[in-house]
């Protein structure tokens, strides 16, 4: 299913026209690393980690760094959710003159070279007082809404499994996507504000598999928190077309030297598992014992068609 979003999506760029021209009339372009698509084999080592944006990074996530303009990627969908965005829950007075404010420094920012930047970093410095600093306050889709980074995310794996170098896509039905294999480091975790400056776990565990949203579905889990919360994880498994799980991540069987851990992964009790703290924006969303993300959710198309 597409996305609400075109002609508001912010990237990583002040110049938000460029993820909104690749990302427009249905139409997702991403630009990739050559060897990414060309490649026989995937071989992922991320680490393991909470994600302000995506709520668990792991090897869905990781697949970000195939991808070789940042600012063509959707990060958050700009505007309140009753309007369709993701920058923030209830957006009130404060942000909304924070979201001006910003905007208009962006635009002079990418319109006038060395003084715009100058600006920017000024007003950023006298703005943190007032509006609050992006390590304790909710913006920028970093919270457990973000409708649209799990869909670039998703895409991306797509791209990748089932990309050819000249842009066209392997038949599905054919079972030639691409093999995958990840190496999750956790031996030093983190959890919290992620994935730059989270507070280390010492986890002392090291998560290997062949299917990444069962990989991601295993890591979440094992933190302690619920993959049927966590979109990026949800809808990996709920793809219709250029599926990336052929099961669902209650089937998941768990081989470990951990014996509390050598058995399915939903058997797998909560004592026995981690209890990592999630980003402050997905606090109270995401753990196995917290209310359900949404309500009256349906199962649909779990990312954009590339």
């Amino acid at each position: 299913m597409d996305h609400p979003g075109a002609g508001h999506y912010y990237g990583a760029d002040y110049d938000a026209g460029v993820v909104n021209h690749h990302h427009s009339g249905g139409r997702h372009e991403y630009l990739i690393a050559g060897c990414a698509i060309k490649c026989d084999v995937v071989f992922s080592l991320p680490k393991w980690k909470t994600h302000k944006k995506a709520g668990v990074t792991a090897s869905l996530k990781n697949l970000v760094g195939v991808n070789a303009d940042k600012n063509w990627l959707p990060h958050h969908t700009e505007g309140a959710p009753v309007s369709g965005g993701d920058e923030a829950p209830s957006p009130g007075l404060k942000h909304r003159t924070e979201r001006k404010v910003a905007g208009a420094i962006r635009g002079l920012s990418h319109r006038v070279p060395v003084v715009g930047p100058l600006v920017h970093q000024l007003a950023r410095s006298v703005g943190k007082p007032i509006f609050g600093d992006t390590e304790s306050t909710i913006r920028s889709g970093n919270w457990f809404g973000n409708d649209t980074i799990w869909r670039m995310c998703l895409d991306l794996n797509k791209i990748v499994f089932y990309g050819n170098a000249d842009g066209s896509l392997r038949d599905p039905q054919q079972k030639t996507r691409k093999r995958h294999f990840v190496l999750v480091d956790g031996i030093i975790a983190g959890q919290g504000r992620g994935p730059l400056n989270p507070d280390p776990v010492a986890a002392g565990v090291l998560l290997f598999g062949v299917h990444p949203p069962s990989v991601d579905a295993a890591c979440a889990y094992l933190m302690g928190f619920d993959p049927d919360k966590i979109p990026i994880l949800s809808r990996a498994f709920q793809c219709r077309s250029f599926a990336l799980s052929a099961h669902g991540w209650r089937d998941i069987v768990m081989l470990s030297n951990e014996r509390a851990w050598n058995r399915p992964l939903v058997d797998i009790p909560s004592n026995d598992t981690f209890h990592f703290e999630p980003h402050f924006g997905w606090k109270g969303h995401i753990e196995q014992d917290s209310a359900p993300r949404l309500s009256g959710e349906q199962p649909v198309e779990a990312a954009q068609q590339p």
